[in-house]
Formats: structure tokens, C-alpha cells, sequence
């Protein structure tokens, strides 16, 4: 275009009128436009400006104004950038050039959106919308559609949603109908997000999503459908009804075989994986094992040693969370991820990897082996300052030697776990925490270790947790523990009698029919 508009021979032998070449320099500036180079095109439109007779407009300076506003917008400047577009305006209604004023107008309103100012910007947006709908002609319908679901956005996000709705299903309507597959995926990615996060509608969201993953199948977007299939895969996952697990089965199985075709090693590993997670959920069980086989060999091959423990770990997430097949975790994470987390320095994986074991562990009853992972978690929590972890390993503690009949440590790692509370206590599940280790400790230092004394003031601790809490079935159990002990261990009858009335009038609210405390339930469960 330089070399077309600069050429000696174009003014030597050709006849050119001003309006042809300013029409050749509103295009080179165009062109600059489209490189992102605005002031270069300003510095063209100013002189194409410049060459208009000052008190005469034509339809061709309403073109190059509308210009001149979107090359003032790129360059931040949106006060001249909005005169611009609103002379533009007046030039295009003027001289009724019906295209090129829609175009002014949208270009209005997208300045206010960038702006903040919603207001007018919804106003230029409906204005654009009406002149857009009335043009006969084809070869607007993409800025119509940009106009459109702009427009849809702005009411989306003042939750008018209805109307935000429409204006979306209209640019999907009219992309289908000129053919324009780029324009029918932006429209249909903003109905999608509208049915997920807006108005949430399963059965419409996945219809949406469907239509996605034709129009990349047609588009040729490998990539683009692959993960669209995984995520409606997803969608159908989060169902969880069997025929749903199926449908999911199938979009993954598709998903894995377009990364399979593309080399992605990683989304490869990822798609095995996913399958072998649904097989066990349909309990396929056969399968499970040689998809996660399959999903462990392709991470492997990546030779990525933080995307293996991923995988390694998810594969033994799928049996961890599940009610059945528990065991088969332990190889996962104790047998082939702990040992590489270990070798590659990867500190906080190697803490969730003993994390889980430990859990995994007691829930299996496996309560010596999950003492070593709960005392490395402990570990690991320390010399990281991770002072939650830290409790929770504790706590684990206390829970597995209680569980292996070790009083003491028991006692040792609950008041070690106590310790590290925050204090003062700031939410209600602190306090029920605080009541139920306290009642715990009570029950160690009572049934196990025989020791009233201490247990009553346990006991003590964990009612004024409980009455902090407002829990009364708590203070009904604490109270009627205390009256038994005060009553036949510590022999003071006022206490008991004290604690045996709060626990008459706690059992009447709660409609209890009558509080025990004799002894003869305690010698006979506990020994005494």
C-alpha cells in the first residue's frame, strides 16, 4: 500500500481522484491498525482529515473519524477517542449511512465498557443492535455478533440473565446461519459459561457443550476438542448415576485417543488415568489395574519426575477415596511415589503422601505400620513451620497410640495437640474440637488409667468448652460423668449433687428420660 500510494508512475499516468486515495490511505491505516501500530494510523488519518474541505462533511470523513476514534482507543486516550466516535456518529446519521453508523455506535459502547461505564455503554450497545438488525446487506453479521455478545455480557453481569441469554442464542443463531464457525464457538463458550456459573442448568450446558466439540471437530482443533471432551467428561462425572459414569467413559476414551494422536504425553498419562478412575466407579475392577498400568508406563516415559508423583499419587487417590479396594493405595504411595518424593527433595508431597498413609492406615486398623508415616508427617510439619500440619499429626499420634492401647502417649500427644490451638478460640468447630479431646482425655485418664481425679478435671475442661459452645447433649454427657465420679470415686456429695441436678435439667430439655450415675455400669465396662 506505501508503494501503491507513493508510486511517481500512479500520478504520472493515472487519473486518481482525492476520494480514491484517501480511500487507499484510510486502508494502509487500517492495515496499521491491525498490526497494533495506532500511531502510525492516527498520523494517516489526520492527513486524510486534513484534505476534507472544513465546512463540508462527506460520508468519507464519518469512515475515517470512526477510525481515527479506535486508533485514540488503542492508545489509551478515551476522551478524544469518544468525540471522535460521537462525530462519527452524527456524520453516518447525517448522511443515513446505516453500517458504518452501527459501527460508530458498537464502537461507543465497547469504549464505555473499557471505561466502566455500563450505563451508556448499554445504551450505544441496543443503538448498534437496531441499526445492525435493519441493514439488508451481508458482510456485517461479525460485527453484529461482537456487538451482540458484548451486549449479553453487560446484561449477564446485571443479572438480567434472560436477556443476557437471548442476546447470546441471537449471535449463535445468526454465526449459524452466515456460516461463521469462529463466531458460533465464541457464542456457544458463552452459553456454556452461562449454564455452568450464571444460572446453572446441567442439561443445557451439556447440550452446549456438545455443540462445542462438533464445531472444533469440524474447525479441525485437535487440542481445542480434546479438552473440551475431557471437561464434558467431567460434567458427566459430577452426575454420578451410572449412566452418566458411561457417557463419561466414552468422552474420555475419545479425548485419550485424540492425545494419543498428538503426542501429548502428559494429557496421554492423564486420559488412562481418568479411564481407570470410572472403571472403578462402574466396578469394572478387571480394568482399573491395566488403565492405571497404562496411565503409570506413559508418565514414566515423560521422564518428568514432579508430573509421575502426580500421577502416581492419583492413581492411588482413586482407591484412597473410594469405599472398596482401600489397601491397593498403599503400594501407590508408600512403594513407588514416597521413595521418589524422597529423591527428588519434594518436601510437601512427601507430607501429603504420609498424610494419607497414616489415614490410610488407621482406617485399615493398620495401626504400628501408620505410626512411622504419622511421626514423619510430624517431621516434615515441623522443620516447615506448618504449624496446622503439625496438630494434625499430633492429633494422629494420639488417635494411634490410643488405639494401641498406650495410655500415656496418648494422653502426651492429645495435650500436645492442645497446646498448639490458637487461643482465644475465634470459631465454633474450635470449641467442639476443644470439647471432644478434653471428653477424650477424660475417658484415657478415667477407663484406662484409673485415675478419677485427673479425669474430673478433664471432664471440667471439656464442659466449659461445651457451655461456651451452647452444646447441651455435650454438657448432659459431661455433667452426668462428673456427678458418677464426684458421687462414687471422689466421694464429695455436694458436687455431685450439683452436677447431677444440671444434668436432670439438661436430660428434661433434651427429653432424656433419666440420668444414671451409679458405678455399676463403669465397673462392668471398664474393669474397676
Amino acid at each position: 500500500m506505501h508503494h501503491l500510494i507513493n508510486s511517481s508512475d500512479l500520478s504520472q499516468h493515472l487519473s486518481v481522484s482525492d476520494a480514491d486515495r484517501n480511500s487507499a490511505l484510510i486502508w494502509l491505516a487500517w492495515l496499521h491498525l491491525d498490526r497494533h501500530q495506532p500511531e502510525a494510523a492516527l498520523d494517516i488519518l489526520d492527513a486524510v482529515l486534513a484534505t476534507m474541505p472544513e465546512h463540508c462533511t462527506t460520508p468519507q470523513e464519518g469512515v475515517v473519524l470512526n477510525m481515527r476514534g479506535v486508533a485514540l482507543g488503542c492508545m489509551g486516550d478515551l476522551r478524544k477517542a469518544a468525540e471522535s466516535y460521537q462525530a462519527a456518529a452524527e456524520i453516518c446519521e447525517e448522511y443515513e449511512d446505516m453500517p458504518n453508523w452501527a459501527v460508530a455506535q458498537a464502537n461507543r459502547g465497547l469504549l464505555c465498557v473499557k471505561a466502566g461505564a455500563n450505563g451508556l455503554a448499554q445504551r450505544y450497545l441496543t443503538d448498534a443492535v437496531k441499526l445492525f438488525s435493519e441493514l439488508d446487506e451481508i458482510g456485517h453479521e461479525e460485527n453484529f455478533i461482537t456487538v451482540l455478545l458484548q451486549l449479553g455480557q453487560n446484561y449477564v453481569r446485571q443479572q438480567q440473565l434472560d436477556t443476557g441469554k437471548g442476546c447470546y442464542e441471537w449471535a449463535l443463531l445468526l454465526s449459524i446461519s452466515a456460516g461463521l464457525l469462529e463466531c458460533q464457538l465464541i457464542a456457544t463458550r458463552h452459553l456454556c459459561q452461562l449454564y455452568e456459573l450464571e444460572c446453572p442448568d446441567q442439561a443445557q450446558c451439556i447440550k452446549y457443550n456438545q455443540h462445542q466439540i462438533r464445531l472444533l471437530g469440524t474447525m479441525r482443533a485437535q487440542r481445542q476438542e480434546a479438552e473440551a471432551l475431557e471437561s464434558l467428561s467431567q460434567r458427566f462425572l459430577s452426575l454420578g448415576a451410572e449412566r452418566a459414569y458411561r457417557a463419561a467413559l466414552d468422552y474420555t476414551k475419545s479425548s485419550l485417543g485424540i492425545f494419543i494422536d498428538l503426542g501429548c504425553k502428559e494429557k496421554e498419562a492423564s486420559g488412562w488415568l481418568q479411564a481407570g478412575r470410572i472403571y472403578h466407579l462402574l466396578g469394572q475392577t478387571e480394568l482399573v489395574d491395566l488403565y492405571v498400568q497404562a496411565a503409570q508406563d506413559v508418565a514414566l516415559s515423560t521422564g518428568d519426575t514432579k508430573f509421575i508423583l502426580k500421577i502416581l499419587e492419583a492413581a492411588g487417590d482413586i482407591f484412597f477415596n473410594s469405599c472398596q479396594d482401600r489397601h491397593k493405595a498403599i503400594p501407590f504411595y508408600r512403594d513407588r511415589a514416597l521413595p521418589i518424593s524422597g529423591r527428588s527433595s519434594s518436601v510437601g508431597t512427601r507430607l501429603r503422601l504420609c498424610n494419607k498413609l497414616t489415614e490410610l492406615m488407621l482406617r485399615l486398623k493398620l495401626y504400628e505400620e501408620a505410626v512411622e508415616f504419622a511421626q514423619t508427617a510430624l517431621d516434615i510439619s515441623v522443620s516447615l513451620g506448618e504449624h496446622l500440619s503439625e496438630r494434625v499429626a499430633y492429633h494422629r499420634l494420639a488417635v494411634l497410640y490410643h488405639c494401641l492401647d498406650q495410655y500415656e502417649l496418648a494422653e502426651h500427644y492429645y495435650l500436645k495437640t492442645l497446646s498448639l490451638c490458637p487461643t482465644p478460640l475465634l470459631f465454633e468447630e474450635e470449641t467442639l474440637y476443644y470439647v471432644q479431646v478434653y471428653q477424650t482425655l477424660g475417658d484415657i485418664t478415667f477407663y484406662d488409667l484409673k485415675d478419677p481425679y485427673d479425669a474430673a478435671g478433664y471432664y471440667h475442661l471439656a464442659l466449659a468448652a461445651a457451655m461456651d459452645l451452647g452444646n447441651k447433649r455435650s454438657q448432659l454427657q459431661l455433667c452426668t460423668r462428673l456427678a458418677t465420679i464426684y458421687h462414687n470415686f471422689l466421694v464429695d456429695r455436694e458436687l455431685s449433687l450439683f452436677f447431677y441436678q444440671k444434668a436432670r435439667r439438661f436430660a428434661a430439655e433434651l427429653n432424656v428420660r433419666r440420668v444414671n450415675i451409679s458405678a455399676d455400669q463403669y465397673y462392668s465396662r471398664k474393669g474397676y
